[in-house]
């Protein structure tokens, strides 16, 4: 079972490697939960605890429609159920733009 070994391998990478980067998508992750909570379409955001941001939408709205929103202005979220929306923030969302994400999804009507 050598497939098990790479897998180990991978992990263990990740946490001599990573673990320091998770501060700052946790970061993130606070300020996009902050932007979130303001907004009139976002009912509820829920405590943010990693680099997740899991969003509840207000009740006129869609997981799956406030998605292809947002895909149609460059962000990309997942819907999770009837009114939640995930945004998941990673070591490959820079500081530029992680600034343009928040400007994008302030500006979303």
């Amino acid at each position: 079972m050598r497939q098990a070994g790479y897998l180990a391998a991978a992990g263990i990478y990740a946490l001599d490697n990573s673990i320091n980067r998770l501060v700052h998508d946790h970061a993130k992750a606070t300020a996009l939960a902050g932007v979130l909570e303001k907004l009139p379409t976002i009912k509820h955001v829920l405590p943010v605890e990693t680099n997740l941001v899991i969003a509840e939408l207000a009740e006129d709205q869609t997981a799956a429609a406030y998605c292809e929103k947002l895909k149609n202005i460059g962000v990309l979220a997942s819907p999770i159920a009837h009114n939640r929306v995930r945004f998941v923030l990673h070591l490959d969302i820079d500081n530029a733009m992680q600034t343009l994400l928040l400007e994008k999804i302030t500006s979303l009507k």
